[in-house]
């Protein structure tokens, strides 16, 4: 069973407080396509990363975004791993 999140906690997470990023002008994720289109999303941010990468040149707010997606994929890796191997289980 996943682990239930305390009030203004993402579930799953470990300790991460929701947040609440604007989108600026881009679209929201619709239900049927949010892992595609955040897949891309990640994959272009990985991408950046291993191309001549330099933290210190990100804004503030980047720097910050950075960490708490760091954060966020490890959470995401875990609770993925639990779907999985429940819906493993399920089988």
């Amino acid at each position: 069973m996943l682990n239930k999140s305390r009030p203004g906690e993402s579930p799953g997470t470990s300790g991460i407080k929701k947040l609440n990023f604007k989108r600026g002008n881009k679209m929201s994720n619709m239900s049927y396509c949010r892992f595609q289109n955040t897949l891309h999303d990640l994959q272009d941010c990985f991408n950046e990363m291993e191309e001549n990468f330099d933290f210190s040149e990100l804004s503030s707010d980047e720097k910050s975004a950075f960490k708490s997606l760091i954060e966020l994929c490890k959470d995401v890796s875990n609770m993925g791993t639990e779907i999985l191997d429940e819906q493993r289980d399920t089988k």
